[in-house]
């Protein structure tokens, strides 16, 4: 059993260390292992990088003769537990801090210039886009997002079980079933076995869900990730209104990521309307939507600080500090070479 700090209060914190594994994975099969409800009794400030060695707080709640017995596991570990009144949601973080190994890099005596000439660039500000991880793995979460936004829960559903992309071989055979039994909620249930049910656990919920009878919508807001899908569509159209912007004006302003409840001003109006059109989509559709996706100003540049570098041999190192919702993956974007497909 876990040793805590402190004496008991409403909430658990511990910082949880990971590499390989999405902070929902993650967070998931800890709750599995230690009988929580992952959908309700553990919260995070944010999602950090899959591949990196990323270390974050997360917040779990102190429920009565609960007890956490499991915290270290194949590709994370949870440590420094301790009792706190103050419950963690997105966006209670201040920022992230980053070392970043560049490796393999041949020596060259312009290294150190373009590095220098990159610290400036730096210093007039990084376009604020969100990164690929917004859209998850198959860098499709947008599309789910928008079905979800114009009520299209069956070519969601479907879409959610069946489509694959950049995911391992395992997975995509078992998507395959799953599309070929579509409709018979109990045996697809069953197709997810053990061997991916961590890496599908979303789909084995919302499957179990429907096996049980539960009606379509019911289910799909029972997944934690829903709310998120809706999410990732309003930060795919924040990216066309930023690349929109940028092309007219270089320059630091508040655009709106839209949500529920959003009334733009002159400036995003303008630029958003279009968008919209051409997406068939409108704020109407933010307000009627059944999940909660709230609005709210983002810069649309971004001021990575203390930028520092180190060349050695065969490699340069990167430190810097982001505030929230900032990605270290764009800054990296304009230094090296990336075919990663933007969605902006």
């Amino acid at each position: 059993e876990a040793i805590l700090q402190g004496e008991p209060k409403t909430y658990i914190h511990a910082t949880l260390v990971k590499k390989n594994i999405s902070t929902f994975d993650a967070c998931n099969i800890f709750c599995q292992k230690n009988n929580l409800n992952y959908k309700e009794d553990i919260t995070y400030c944010g999602l950090k990088d899959t591949l990196g060695v990323t270390a974050q707080s997360i917040c779990i709640k102190n429920k009565p003769n609960s007890k956490i017995k499991y915290t270290d596991f194949k590709k994370f570990f949870l440590k420094d537990l301790r009792f706190s009144n103050k419950k963690l949601i997105v966006g209670s973080h201040i920022g992230n801090n980053f070392t970043i190994k560049l490796r393999n890099v041949s020596p060259n005596e312009d290294n150190e210039k373009i590095l220098d000439k990159f610290k400036l660039f730096v210093g007039k500000g990084i376009p604020n886009y969100y990164g690929p991880q917004r859209f998850g793995i198959r860098q499709n979460n947008y599309i789910f997002g928008k079905l979800l936004l114009k009520k299209r829960y069956d070519e969601f559903l479907f879409r959610f079980l069946t489509n694959s992309k950049n995911e391992s071989q395992e997975i995509i055979i078992v998507r395959k079933k799953l599309k070929d039994n579509f409709g018979c909620w109990k045996k697809c249930y069953e197709l997810i076995g053990s061997k991916v049910s961590k890496e599908l656990s979303d789909e084995k919920r919302l499957l179990y869900d429907l096996s049980q009878g539960m009606e379509l919508k019911k289910a799909i807001k029972n997944m934690k990730l829903s709310n998120f899908f809706v999410h990732s569509y309003s930060s795919y159209l924040f990216n066309m209104a930023l690349s929109s912007f940028l092309k007219e004006e270089y320059k630091n302003v508040k655009l709106e990521k839209i949500g529920n409840n959003s009334r733009l001003n002159k400036l995003n109006r303008n630029i958003y309307l279009p968008i919209l059109k051409r997406e068939n989509v409108s704020l109407k559709d933010f307000k009627l939507c059944e999940f909660k996706v709230f609005e709210h100003p983002r810069d649309s540049l971004f001021y990575p600080k203390d930028f520092k570098y180190f060349i050695e041999p065969n490699h340069i190192i990167l430190t810097f500090s982001l505030g929230k919702g900032e990605y270290a993956s764009l800054v990296l974007d304009y230094l090296v070479k990336n075919s990663t497909k933007k969605l902006c």
